[in-house]
């Protein structure tokens, strides 16, 4: 990111939420991302992530800049190259556990491809990564909250995205469980994954490699 901002208008009231952003992720890192409410960093993921783009600055993503794509090309971006770990573990409850893993795919291959069949297993290898392939067929009404949120971490990988963003991926958690989640997410960046934590929790911070710290729309020292 150079030199990135984010201005909301509320009626005739203009709100400067990121402040000239300058940031640099390389591939491999494990990155944390703290900050008080208010402080933007929610802002930070949604551009991170192409949900969002910036008012101004350039945001550079796998060497592509993606600051004014639109909506549909955003939309490619984020299905080929990011997966979301998200507070809210965002589960379909009347589908199956491999069906919420394999539903990414469908927006990337469609509902009859041909590669269905290989698809299932690299979805129950990834459930076997996060240690639920025995529930495949489960629906998560079935699960726990921590085993719902490792579905959702399987999700995340099904199109093997090269940076996955967590936004507050244990707030939902116990303590224990909050640690099983975070050694999942410390395993993939040593498998080689580019991993984004937004947090406010300074336990969760201290499992990543690098910790940036934003404060009124900036980056700032701790």
């Amino acid at each position: 990111m150079q030199g990135v901002t984010k201005r909301f208008q509320v009626d005739e009231i203009y709100i400067d939420v990121l402040r000239g952003i300058d940031l640099k992720i390389e591939g491999g890192d494990f990155t944390a991302v703290m900050g008080a409410s208010g402080s933007g960093k929610s802002t930070l993921m949604n551009i991170l992530g192409c949900l969002d783009t910036p008012t101004s600055g350039k945001y550079f993503l796998a060497g592509r800049d993606v600051s004014a794509l639109n909506d549909d090309e955003l939309s490619l971006i984020r299905n080929e190259l990011i997966g979301f770990v998200f507070q809210q573990f965002y589960l379909l409850h009347y589908a199956t556990v491999i069906e919420n893993v394999l539903l990414p795919t469908i927006y990337r291959h469609g509902k009859n491809s041909r590669e269905k069949t290989n698809l299932q297993e690299i979805a129950l290898e990834l459930l076997k990564t996060v240690g639920l392939h025995e529930r495949a067929k489960f629906r998560p009404r079935q699960l726990s909250g921590g085993q719902q949120q490792r579905v959702a971490i399987a999700r995340a990988l099904i199109n093997d995205p090269e940076l996955i963003i967590c936004d507050e991926p244990t707030g939902q958690l116990d303590s224990n469980t909050s640690k099983g989640i975070m050694a999942i997410l410390k395993e993939l960046n040593e498998r080689g994954k580019t991993i984004v934590v937004v947090t406010h929790d300074s336990q969760v911070a201290a499992h990543a490699k690098k910790i940036l710290y934003i404060s009124d729309g900036m980056i700032v020292d701790k």
